[in-house]
């Protein structure tokens, strides 16, 4: 699907009531994240619905070192008023970066709701592995996938979106009741739709 202004604002509207409603009933909110720029346009994106509420103090965890390496990269390559709004994400007292694996493993463990922004994006590997572990089996909880998720079931991230399929779901040789909500802002995306493709191969 194509995105627009109209589909983006949509899926923004959507992922506000989403974590809205996990708040609500005290679960976890889990975006499995690409490291490069998705991380960054998501943590711009959560900044933009709740930075300007006083009320809003859920805290937001990059774990990634990756990404937090990003992140710290964004600061010295923007300029103007790009940067302006960069640091003011950046430095939003809900954001918390996670770069010792200790930390990660604390957090993990730590039962209070919370947002997580961690790699990899398809939940191949990555530190996202050690939350999915515990969260896809808490109802509460919600995995919200931001963009492509795969084709095929050897995608563990197609598994869990294609949950009435996969009511078990085997992450690292262990089996894991599927029972976190899960949904998928598809206007993240940045994989090239048919027409789009179509349209490059036909210019070569």
């Amino acid at each position: 699907t194509r995105a627009t202004k109209k589909t983006r604002n949509y899926d923004v509207k959507h992922l506000e009531t989403a974590i809205n409603t996990v708040l609500e009933r005290k679960g976890t909110v889990i975006l499995p994240c690409f490291s490069f720029s998705r991380t960054q346009e998501l943590l711009t994106t959560l900044y933009d619905i709740y930075g300007v509420r006083s009320d809003f103090d859920t805290p937001i965890f990059i774990d990634s070192k990756l990404s937090c390496d990003i992140c710290e990269l964004y600061g010295n390559m923007l300029e103007g008023e790009n940067l302006s709004k960069w640091n003011d994400v950046r430095n939003w007292g809900n954001v918390n970066f996670i770069v010792d694996k200790t930390e990660s493993q604390s957090c993990i463990a730590n039962d209070m709701p919370k947002i997580i922004i961690s790699s990899s994006g398809f939940c191949t590997n990555g530190r996202v592995v050690g939350y999915l572990k515990k969260y896809i089996q808490d109802s509460k909880s919600m995995i919200i996938f931001s963009g492509y998720t795969g084709d095929n079931p050897s995608y563990l991230s197609y598994r869990i979106k294609n949950y009435r399929e996969n009511r078990l779901i085997k992450i690292n040789k262990e089996m894991f009741h599927n029972r976190a909500d899960c949904i998928v802002l598809s206007t993240f995306s940045s994989h090239a739709d048919i027409n789009d493709l179509i349209k490059y191969g036909s210019s070569l």
